[in-house]
């Protein structure tokens, strides 16, 4: 299952688990804890959390989800930020796997995650979206659940400041005959060729399934559905998979040209791509972060 950013309130989100930012103690706090207590029924929750007692940094317990859109809670304790020289990024990546691990072992399908760490206790957003990324990607290249980040604020405090102004002046510098020149994304090829060319360019990468769905952001239902010919890519999952497989503008042209699909120079999305490409950017994750902070379409699988 895919990676998913979304600006939302974490307490309305529909998944098998919600993740909360806890304390050690594990009682009710502010920010996000506090939230998700009031929204799943405070005193219930208070006390379900007091018969574990305690969980110490970077570990997760579960509870119930009460009246959240969830079947349980996982609380898991992150790092009080104190300059990023005290262990800091290790207790951090320790709750992602920690949850994630728990997730897998309940055999949960879905997660939801705030980002943790980044509000009260100080992490640096940024850095805490890169741990946050990171770990998930790598749970998803031997798993496959459906991840979630349920992050508050402006998009763009979550990406790379000078990529971001980078990708700005980029943007902005798009002649406009740039645009009425390029040629337009379209989908209409043949899905025989399209296979043909898909399962050539996988072979070749000599990268596995799950590697190839955690890489591509896609799930691995979905994307036996692409190779066999069941489905026909939608153009987030075409741009995904070229990504995925050869993370070059040119090399992947093969495979968009099956699908009869090329880069849209009048697409905000598409140039955003096609410049983190020709700068070296590979990571589907970054890619997605950077279209979240432009409000843009994410690649991979689409959610419903």
């Amino acid at each position: 299952m895919p990676i998913r950013i979304r600006n939302a309130d974490i307490t309305k989100i529909k998944a098998d688990a919600i993740v909360n930012a806890a304390n050690s103690a594990l009682i009710m706090g502010g920010g996000v804890c506090g939230a998700i207590f009031r929204a799943a029924g405070a005193e219930r929750m208070r006390a379900e959390c007091e018969k574990i007692g305690y969980c110490p940094a970077g570990g997760a317990v579960h509870t119930s989800a009460g009246a959240l859109f969830a079947k349980y809670a996982i609380h898991t304790v992150g790092p009080v930020w104190r300059g990023g020289c005290s262990g800091e990024e290790a207790l951090l990546r320790s709750c992602y796997r920690a949850s994630l691990a728990l997730a897998k072992e309940l055999g949960l399908s879905s997660i939801a995650f705030p980002l943790i760490s980044a509000g009260i206790f100080g992490y640096p957003k940024e850095a805490a979206m890169t741990v946050a990324l990171s770990e998930a990607q790598n749970f998803l290249l031997e798993n496959d659940m459906e991840i979630c980040f349920a992050l508050f604020g402006d998009p763009k405090e979550f990406l790379n400041t000078a990529v971001y102004r980078s990708l700005s002046v980029y943007l902005d510098s798009v002649s406009e005959t740039e645009i009425k020149n390029a040629a337009s994304m379209t989908a209409g090829g043949s899905e025989a060729a399209f296979c043909r060319v898909l399962s050539r360019a996988f072979t070749e990468s000599g990268r596995s399934g799950e590697q190839l769905s955690g890489r591509a952001n896609i799930g691995h239902k979905r994307l036996k559905e692409l190779f066999s010919g069941e489905s026909y890519p939608k153009k987030e999952e075409m741009l995904a998979l070229s990504v995925a497989l050869f993370g070059d503008v040119c090399r992947a042209s093969p495979l968009l040209e099956s699908a009869e699909c090329r880069f849209d120079g009048s697409k905000k999305a598409d140039l955003i791509v096609r410049r983190l490409l020709e700068t070296g950017c590979k990571d589907i994750c970054f890619i997605n972060l950077a279209l979240f902070a432009f409000g843009e379409e994410q690649l991979g699988e689409r959610l419903e």
